[in-house]
């Protein structure tokens, strides 16, 4: 029977699809906090609604017992369903030669961080239907067909949603029910600790827990075979018992953890104990994972992760649960950084969650820049935006004059309102309103001859202000306010009629609100472009030119006026849309290939490819550059055009 919150889960998702605006929904949730339960609900209420005629359960894992486990769940859910084929399981190893009808079809992909990169087996079986991860809808809205990735560290796949790297997603956090207990309750109870060399303190440590399992992920490298010696010789020490839960040797099962050891038992785990995997836990003492560095999706899914859910020992402290066992980790995955905008450790931005933060050591994320706080203890704002009338002007639309300080001041003092509904605290308001006709107003502008530096940094000033965050990058010193003019709109989505201003205060941002203010690659770091969860084009039969939100075919650019008109039109999407598009194209082959007489190609300098790419540089106020390869007879061949 499912629970009211997988219920509800299920509910939100459907209602989403019902209404046929997206068609990819990410169900996210705790580990262990019952996420199967909520899909299983999802699919069997849109059998029962008509919405979807059948379903398929998809995993990237080869894990034989995850498969068997995913098997029974799905079969003891639906039986009918599951027996007359309704419902089918299909795991990585059940890809080769396995045909899916898409149409009229919901597809869940469970454990959606395996198997995550392109190219590997399960983005190309998805290919093979014409469907991705990345959320692209066109073959969904085609076969009326839905698909749900879940997962419970989508860390790579949310960066993508983040960064505007997919397409539009629906985002459902499965909340949890009474009783659950998780990496949060661990973290505030000082249960999760870093490992340390085995010696005295571990024997005291097993000792003291009795007749128990202790839980050991080691790898094969020097220290980890000699901290593997040192715990074997403290088991047998003390008259335990030592067994392996390896791929080589399964002295031990899963199931067998339910049952109380006779004595106190090392359980050594390798390649095992992952993602998925329901361990009972009323007989573990402790969990290690003694990898020196680990991804923290790996981390939380490992034996962490299997020491969450509803079954967790604990005691009473008053009305709250607590949990007992301790958990060990790395002890890079405990270190804070407290000299940054975010001091939070690994483990603590894995408990954040989306949308507050994610860690910055995951599969296909690139690593995280956190950015500096500022060395004076004050807080820096997001930048505001200030609106100049046509007072400001001559008949042609030049500044009569470049506003100075004291001429932003006064913009900003008949513009204050705007400091009411900004994404500042209470706290912070009350101080810039204090300090708006006594703090030295700065300018900055942005005119051409101006440092390419200066450029990125009024870039990403202009970025930080549609994403209400402050600029990972400090004005230098600090000051109180800091105004920044546009001359002349030599970068992207500039404004001559658009003043912005970064305040610096002693207050704060709030308790919640000051991470959400952090700029936003501090908190959600970018991916590198290769999950399956990035868009791309493994689901387009013919050679895409352009990457990003959007692609066209090589037809588009054969003569001169369509690519021209085609990667115009590009630009302004890249420049002006809601969306990060790429900032180039190219063939989704090693080239594509154009005529020399239709371009007037002489030389790879001399020929209407660089003809327009320089017509375009000024228009769009960047550099446009042609990448090249090896030319024929006839025709030329372009790898990439970027900017």
């Amino acid at each position: 029977m499912p629970s009211p919150q997988q219920c509800a889960a299920a509910n939100n998702i459907a209602a989403v699809f019902v209404q046929a605006v997206i068609r990819f929904a990410m169900l996210i949730a705790r580990c262990q906090a019952g996420k199967t339960g909520a899909y299983l609900e999802l699919i069997n209420k849109m059998l029962r609604e008509g919405t979807v005629t059948h379903a398929y359960i998809l995993c990237g894992s080869n894990d034989t017992d995850l498969r068997n486990q995913a098997i029974k769940d799905a079969s003891e859910a639906n039986p009918e369903a599951f027996a007359n084929g309704t419902i089918k399981v299909l795991f990585r190893q059940d890809f080769k030669g396995a045909e899916m009808d898409i149409t009229n079809a919901i597809l869940v992909n469970d454990e959606s961080h395996m198997d995550q990169t392109q190219n590997q087996e399960l983005d190309l079986f998805l290919a093979k239907h014409g469907l991705s991860m990345d959320g692209n809808p066109k073959s969904l809205v085609e076969k009326n067909a839905f698909l749900v990735s879940v997962d419970a560290t989508p860390y790579s796949e949310l960066a993508a949603l983040m960064h505007k790297e997919s397409y539009p997603k629906h985002v459902e956090s499965l909340a949890l029910g009474d009783g659950y207990l998780g990496l949060a309750d661990y973290h505030y109870a000082g249960l999760i600790r870093p490992t340390y060399d085995i010696g005295h303190a571990f024997s005291t440590m097993v000792q003291a827990a009795g007749k128990k399992y202790g839980l050991m992920r080691l790898t094969s490298s020097k220290h980890a075979l000699k901290q593997e010696a040192a715990a074997i010789d403290a088991y047998r020490r003390l008259g335990g018992a030592v067994k392996y839960h390896t791929a080589e040797r399964e002295e031990i099962s899963v199931a067998d953890l339910a049952n109380a050891p006779e004595v106190a038992t090392l359980v050594i785990v390798r390649g095992r104990l992952r993602a998925g995997k329901v361990v009972k836990k009323q007989h573990i003492a402790f969990v290690w994972e003694g990898a020196r560095i680990s991804k923290t999706d790996a981390l939380v899914q490992g034996l962490l992760g299997r020491m969450c859910g509803y079954d967790v020992p604990y005691r009473m402290d008053g009305d709250r649960k607590i949990p007992l066992l301790p958990l060990f980790v790395p002890a890079s995955a405990l270190k804070r950084h407290e000299n940054k905008v975010i001091k939070a450790s690994e483990i603590e931005r894995a408990i954040m969650e989306y949308p507050v933060a994610l860690p910055t050591l995951a599969t296909n994320l690139k690593k995280g820049h956190i950015a500096n706080a500022a060395s004076n203890g004050k807080t820096q704002c997001p930048p505001l935006r200030l609106e100049m009338d046509d007072t400001y002007f001559d008949e042609r639309g030049n500044f009569h004059a470049i506003p100075d300080g004291d001429t932003c001041r006064a913009l900003l003092v008949r513009s204050k309102a705007a400091i009411h509904i900004a994404p500042f605290s209470n706290k912070q308001k009350l101080e810039i309103l204090s300090f708006l006709s006594t703090a030295t107003p700065y300018t900055r502008t942005l005119q051409q001859g101006i440092s390419d530096t200066f450029k990125k940094y009024f870039s990403a000033v202009i970025t930080a202000h549609g994403t209400k965050t402050a600029v990972a990058e400090h004005v230098a010193d600090f000051p109180q306010m800091t105004f920044f003019i546009t001359k002349d709109a030599i970068v992207p989505n500039a404004n001559r009629r658009h003043v912005y201003v970064i305040f610096y205060t002693d207050a704060n941002n709030g308790p919640a609100p000051s991470l959400m203010a952090v700029d936003l690659k501090s908190r959600i770091p970018s991916t590198n472009g290769k999950s399956a969860f990035s868009i791309h084009d493994a689901e387009v039969d013919r050679p895409l030119v352009a990457g990003g939100v959007v692609g066209f075919d090589e037809s588009r650019i054969k003569t001169p006026d369509t690519l021209r008109s085609s990667l115009r039109d590009y630009m302004v999407l890249w420049r002006d849309s809601g969306f990060t598009v790429a900032r180039c194209i190219q063939s989704n082959k090693e080239r594509f290939t154009l005529e020399k007489g239709a371009f007037q190609y002489l030389t790879s300098k001399n020929n209407m490819v660089e003809v327009i790419c320089a017509s375009l540089s000024s228009e769009f106020g960047v550099k446009v550059k042609v990448a090249y390869t090896r030319s024929g007879d006839t025709t030329f061949n372009v790898k990439k055009i970027s900017w």
